[in-house]
């Protein structure tokens, strides 16, 4: 979502710029590595960072508290965006909102800070996540799909975490899914109809004995492929 969002501010300055990498990965002809090892503790390690979550709010007293693993989200405005938090978190103090964990190999030996997480930043005396992060565009865009004003970024290692809560912010989505939306249907419509990039990929991938991957469906937002639930509101 978030290199949709910058590739069209660069294109409003100048419109010569390929786009065809972007297209290519939003409409996934090429496959993705889902061995690296990153992505491996990612995916291992997310269920352990909910439960400690889960854990840590119930010792600030949250009540009424639930956190449970959820499928993908489809925005019902806009059938090209779609969104995967990594929990719906519900309670009777706080309402509901949305978990999205990170558990970066690169620091799994030592503690979230800023000083070893480039997307982290200090302000006086907190460390919240840099506004200007794909991030906090995901984040930002999770929040809009599933309607909720709330969501709980959590970094977990073995040796701590980092928590913190990031409110919706309407004026920055408007602008975000302005630039999709403009995306979408300039660029990934146009595909859509032509094929032309998918005939390139195609015969790149044929030509250097690769595999490609010419069949899946366009959504710009996803995080992870899960059970699907539509967003009504």
């Amino acid at each position: 979502m978030h290199s949709v969002f910058t590739k069209s501010e660069t294109l409003k300055k100048n419109k010569a710029v390929n786009t065809e990498s972007l297209v290519t990965e939003i409409l996934g002809y090429k496959e993705k590595n889902s061995n690296i090892p990153a992505l491996k503790y990612g995916r291992f390690m997310e269920p352990v960072a909910r439960r400690k979550y889960k854990c840590i709010l119930l010792q600030r007293k949250h009540q009424d508290l639930k956190v449970v693993e959820t499928g993908l989200y489809i925005d019902t405005k806009r059938g090209y965006l779609g969104s995967s938090p990594d929990g719906m978190v519900d309670c009777s103090c706080c309402g509901s909102g949305v978990l999205e964990v990170k558990c970066p190999l690169s620091i799994a030996h030592t503690i979230p800070s800023h000083e070893n997480l480039t997307y982290l930043v200090k302000e006086g005396s907190n460390i919240t996540l840099q506004r200007n992060h794909n991030y906090y565009t995901q984040i930002q865009g999770q929040m809009a799909i599933c309607n909720k004003q709330w969501c709980d970024f959590f970094i977990f290692t073995k040796h701590g975490h980092h928590l913190e809560r990031i409110l919706f912010q309407k004026d920055y989505w408007e602008k975000i899914v302005s630039n999709l939306e403009n995306f979408f249907l300039k660029y990934v419509v146009v595909e859509l109809l032509t094929q032309d990039i998918k005939k390139k990929v195609a015969h790149t991938e044929t030509s250097s004995g690769t595999k490609s991957n010419t069949d899946s469906i366009p959504l710009l937002a996803i995080n992870t492929c899960k059970p699907t639930k539509t967003n009504t509101s």
